[in-house]
């Protein structure tokens, strides 16, 4: 069969509207703790506005709906990972040490590291995984939020419509600004260089 020939129609409709709400309710924990936890966020709050609204589904996705290795269970199972969705999960984990307020951290330290990613730099090169590492995990936090305000004049912010709008217009800006450049260099090539 060619790929020309090839129709796939699942029927489904919308993808919020085909989710489970299980698996809508996973992302939406998820990124709380992080956000309380650890201070970043897994995903952009126009994502949880949706996931937020998602109603029971007529007809719904079947499997794993994302592309997310902690939604697989085979690699859920592998990491012994239970995330901030479960309920009473601490009771479930059983870490290295006694203290038993700490248990989910066990899990959450996946979290952290499949999201590196998400993390800034700064901290996420500077991170000490032991007991209670959230701490120094927040506390890092803190201090790249700081030198973020002394460096830009701004607070550091989770997503949001008003800061999302001014990086596209950013981004825009700069875009244009690199293609005018290139027009009026010989043969409209441009050596991309960092801004300051």
């Amino acid at each position: 069969m060619s790929v020309e020939a090839m129709e796939v129609d699942e029927d489904l409709p919308n993808f919020f509207e085909a989710l489970l709400l299980s698996e809508a309710d996973k992302v939406i924990a998820e990124n709380q703790q992080m956000m309380s936890e650890f201070g970043f966020e897994l995903v952009e709050n126009d994502l949880i506005e949706k996931l937020e609204h998602t109603r029971w589904p007529e007809k719904a996705i079947q499997g794993t709906p994302w592309y997310s290795i902690m939604s697989n269970p085979v690699y859920v199972e592998a990491f012994a990972w239970l995330g901030p969705h479960v309920k009473d999960r601490g009771a479930y984990i059983k870490d290295a040490d006694a203290d038993g307020d700490n248990n989910h951290l066990q899990s959450d330290v996946v979290s952290v590291l499949m999201n590196l990613g998400s993390i800034p730099d700064y901290v996420a090169s500077r991170f000490i995984i032991c007991n209670d590492f959230n701490i120094g995990f927040m506390g890092l936090m803190d201090e790249y939020k700081k030198d973020f305000f002394e460096k830009h004049g701004r607070p550091w912010a989770y997503s949001n419509p008003k800061l999302i709008d001014e990086y596209v217009g950013f981004k825009r800006a700069k875009e244009s600004f690199q293609r005018d450049y290139a027009d009026q260099k010989e043969g409209g090539h441009i050596e991309m260089q960092e801004t300051r």
